[in-house]
């Protein structure tokens, strides 16, 4: 069964109060008309959040401007450095002194959210990885995003690396608006390099009518993150969910919001603010409790 298309199914999940519970300690969630930039609901739409891994939207943004303006071309090939290659998960799993073509860079930072690749893309890009960010948070400060700060371009996760969920609505804004010629990248549901087909991590892709653009994003601080633009008829909106505790529940959440927004506007308000309470943690068995204690170097 397609769980989130069918409109029996959005009934339901209304009845019974899916993504409709009390907030989460680290929950935010903004809800914006792309068409006015008018944000339409938010909960702690501005309050200091982890990207996780929507950090690799910028890192994307900077490549897309760099090929704009002619520097750099989908057939560069990019070399990978000791350092790229030593980046954790989630990654490609590139050798030191591999190059591969930046059209396949991109591939994998939007569908794998590879963060070999996005350390790839910086050093070709910038020189290096402290040159890249220090362009990463110049331009968020040219794109107003007043509560963001970046440490480096693959969202592994740092205490000095920080958004709010506002910020990244505006830069999928700023996405969607500036290069329309390349964000399909980030509606790929895979990719195939090397013999292997590599899945998207962002599983609404196909299931929720219109995505034009989605990143996912998780560390252990961060909790799990999604970030989208949605596009059906000439109606867009862009939906940001922050800090849920698990994939699933903030799928839910967040194709609960998209349907909310096309098919029933009365409910937005009343949906973004009820997200899932149960605790993941609460409910895994001791195992994967352990594994998920072991991953706080993760970032996808």
């Amino acid at each position: 069964m397609n769980f989130f298309i069918g409109s029996r199914v959005w009934i339901l999940g209304i009845a019974l109060g899916i993504g409709s519970v009390a907030y989460t300690a680290k929950y935010a969630a903004v809800v914006m008309d792309p068409l006015s930039g008018t944000v339409l609901q938010e909960v702690r739409g501005e309050e200091r959040m982890y990207p996780a891994s929507l950090t690799k939207m910028m890192t994307l943004f900077l490549v897309f401007e760099a090929l704009q303006d002619k520097r750099v071309f989908l057939n560069s090939r990019f070399k990978v450095s000791q350092s790229a290659s030593e980046q954790p998960p989630c990654k490609l799993g590139v050798r030191a002194g591999e190059t591969l073509p930046l059209h396949t860079c991109i591939l994998a930072v939007a569908v794998r959210s590879s963060n070999d690749i996005a350390c790839v893309i910086a050093e070709n890009v910038a020189g290096s990885q402290k040159r890249f960010v220090q362009w990463m948070n110049h331009k968020a400060k040219a794109l107003g995003l007043l509560k963001t700060h970046f440490s480096n371009p693959s969202g592994l996760h740092h205490p000095n690396q920080y958004s709010s969920a506002k910020d990244m609505a505006l830069l999928v804004h700023a996405l969607w608006k500036q290069f329309p010629e390349y964000t399909s990248f980030l509606s790929q549901s895979s990719f195939k390099w090397n013999k292997r087909t590599y899945v998207s991590t962002n599983k609404l892709l196909g299931r929720v009518p219109g995505i034009q653009i989605g990143k996912t994003g998780f560390t252990e601080p961060a909790g799990w993150n999604l970030a989208t633009l949605t596009l059906r008829g000439l109606k867009p909106v862009i939906t940001v969910v922050m800090g849920m505790p698990s994939p699933k529940e903030r799928d839910v959440q967040l194709a609960t919001l998209i349907e909310a927004y096309y098919r029933t506007p009365s409910a937005l308000s009343y949906v973004i603010r009820k997200p899932l309470q149960k605790k993941i943690a609460s409910r895994m068995p001791q195992k994967k409790r352990l594994l998920r204690r072991k991953s706080k170097t993760r970032s996808c």
